[in-house]
């Protein structure tokens, strides 16, 4: 007969094999862009996650390139950089999409300003819904960088990173740090369900062989 503390170490293992997937971390650094780079619009994309940059609106600089690669205040360390304009202006946004079967996390980004003018800056989270689950306001952002923790939840759709400055000066973030993980699959579950059942069913018969005898 299984021992109860040996069926219970049996059925937690089952359940945390089929219920938790090891989540891989993908992290944008820009050290492999050029200083004054603009950033490519898929810059960071994997096989199972799709990485897309989006810039702002500027009024009245139509022309500025958007996001572009510095490494401003943090030599030998590389960034994104969205240089401000007024308080008018949208924010840079960088969207997150899982392939199918998958689902994606922010885990934290650095922040820190991109020219020596003062730079207050906004950051935000948006879920799949376009809800926000993340936003920090900075006034005067500093030069250094300064890490930020978000730890959001997994979404199987597609998240959406905003940045930028609410002032004049520039807003710089590096180091996104992102964990994708799969989805176990219903017949995965489905199995791991139907072997746990399998599992009691022997525990019982043999409690109770045991008892009779």
């Amino acid at each position: 007969m299984l021992p109860r503390s040996v069926l219970s170490l049996v059925c937690l293992s089952v359940l945390g094999s089929t219920f938790s997937s090891q989540a891989a971390p993908v992290l944008l650094d820009f050290q492999d862009l050029s200083n004054g780079l603009s950033v490519p619009s898929n810059y960071g994309s994997t096989t199972v996650l799709s990485v897309l940059f989006k810039v702002g609106d500027r009024p009245g600089n139509p022309g500025h390139p958007g996001q572009v690669a510095s490494n401003f205040g943090t030599p030998g360390s590389f960034g994104v950089v969205e240089l401000g304009n007024n308080s008018l202006q949208t924010l840079s946004e960088i969207f997150f999409t899982p392939d199918p079967g998958y689902e994606v996390s922010l885990v934290s980004f650095s922040r820190s300003r991109g020219t020596n003018t003062v730079n207050n800056a906004a950051f935000r989270l948006l879920d799949p819904n376009d809800a926000a689950v993340f936003s920090l306001d900075i006034e005067n952002n500093p030069l250094e960088k300064v890490l930020v923790s978000v730890n959001s939840d997994f979404y199987t759709g597609p998240i959406t990173f905003q940045y930028g400055s609410l002032s004049s000066g520039a807003t710089r973030v590096d180091d996104i740090l992102l964990e994708v993980r799969a989805i176990p699959e219903v017949s995965t579950i489905w199995l791991a369900g139907t072997g746990l059942i399998g599992l009691l069913g022997m525990h019982l018969r043999n409690r109770a062989k045991a008892t009779r005898s």
